[in-house]
Formats: structure tokens, sequence, C-alpha cells
């Protein structure tokens, strides 16, 4: 009789981890994972990838057969105006550096994927910073250009009408460069509050990334994005595995 329990018990957590992982891949098969990065090369910095462990990043998810979109087709999608591919994923940048188009564009078309590049309007043309330039090469090789403020402020931290500030002129210079405004934004430092959410969708952005981890949907707030932040990892690919799995995990539960 133990016995007999014993199988049916096991059986049964046995049926239960199969439909939990089912349910998993299903959900991570239909939402939309949001990577952060910074810079791509040689240097030492904690918010600077190495190009070899990003080549890895890279092809780790395109073995597991993810496909890459930007974060403006995401939007898309769950406005009902597109489709999404299985398993897809964006690769941002934040900030504009220039290794962006240099080191890190090369990399993702070789294994076919493509970017959003979210720029500091005030700094490009400067020292290590994308030039105008060089924002609409990317733009021509079909990166999205998105938002990251003009100045590269917390914006949390402003006052309403610096805030608008900050969301127009960033608006306007990328409209002015590169022919199209953006739709979407990262915050910068993960900064937001009700008010700045507010004044992204009076300003015509349809879309933010925060800091917090997570996968994405239809269901979200879209000014509540959430992505998985990968500065440069100590333990090479298995940090990036366990990142990737901890964020998925984190939406697929809603935490």
């Amino acid at each position: 009789m133990k016995k007999t329990t014993l199988r049916r018990g096991l059986l049964a957590l046995c049926l239960l981890a199969l439909a939990l992982s089912w349910h998993f891949q299903t959900y991570v098969k239909q939402q939309v994972g949001v990577l952060a990065y910074h810079a791509v090369n040689g240097e030492k910095d904690k918010y600077t990838m190495d190009p070899v462990l990003f080549e890895a990043q890279v092809k780790e998810l395109a073995d597991r057969g993810y496909h890459g979109i930007t974060l403006a087709q995401a939007v898309a999608a769950w406005r009902g105006e597109a489709e999404l591919p299985p398993y897809p994923v964006v690769f941002t940048f934040d900030d504009g550096y220039r290794d962006n188009l240099t080191v890190a564009l090369p990399i993702l078309q070789k294994y076919g994927f493509s970017a959003t590049v979210y720029v500091a309007t005030d700094l490009m043309g400067t020292r290590n910073y994308l030039t105008w330039d060089e924002v609409r090469e990317l733009q021509r090789r079909g990166v999205e250009i998105g938002s990251h403020t003009a100045g590269h402020v917390a914006l949390a931290k402003l006052t309403p009408e610096e805030i608008g500030q900050q969301l127009m002129r960033s608006k306007e210079a990328i409209r002015l460069q590169t022919g199209k405004p953006p739709v979407t934004l990262a915050y910068p430092f993960g900064s937001r509050s009700p008010e700045v959410e507010a004044q992204l969708g009076q300003t015509g952005y349809l879309a933010a990334c925060t800091g917090k981890p997570g996968w994405n949907g239809a269901q979200m707030n879209p000014y509540q994005l959430r992505r998985v932040n990968l500065p440069a990892p100590k333990f090479g690919i298995w940090e990036f595995r366990v990142r990737i799995l901890r964020s998925q995990l984190f939406g697929w539960v809603g935490l």
C-alpha cells in the first residue's frame, strides 16, 4: 500500500513538473525579453562588455532559437499592428557609444539580430559617443534609435517643466537628425514616476524601459517595461544564463 501511494505521489509530481515546464516554455515563446547593455569594447569597466563575451551571449541566444526584433516592433505587435516571432528578444544599448556601431552591431548581424540604441542627444559627437552621421548609419542598418533623454538625467528628480523639456528636446533632436521621431525611451538610472509616465504619453512616446528584471507582454504597462541588466560578467556565459532564466521566471510568476 505504501509503495503504491509513493508511486502515485511521484507520478503526480512528474506530471506537475511537465505541466509547469510546458507553461513556462509557452510563456517564454510568446513574451519579449529586453536585454540592457552599454558599451562593448575591451576596456575594464562594470558597464562595458568584452566583445568576445558579448559574441558568446549573442550566439547562445541564436543557438537556442531566439529571434531579434527592435522594441518598436514589439510595441507594434502589442498594439495589434504586427506579429511577434517565436522567442523574441530585443538587444538594447544605453547612452549611445560609438562601439555600438563599430563593435556590437557587426556581431549582432552575424547572428541575425538587430538592436535598439538609446541615445542621450546632448552627448552625440562628444568623446566615445556616436556622431549623428553614425546614428543615421545605425538606422540605415535596421537599428531603432530611441531616447535616453537629452542630458542623461534622472527624470523623477526634475520638475514637471524640466521633464517635458528633456523629453521634447531629445525627441526633436532625433527627429531632425534621422527623419523619424523616437517612440520608445530608456529611463536613465531607471528613474521614473507617475508624472514622468504621464508626460511620456503626452509627448508621443509609446513605451519606456525600466531597470527591473523580467520578461514583457501585451498585458504590461508600456511605460514600465522590464529589462535584463547585463554588466560585465564575473562568471562568463553561466552568469548570462542565470540572469536570463531569473528574468524569465520573474516575469512568469509576476514578480
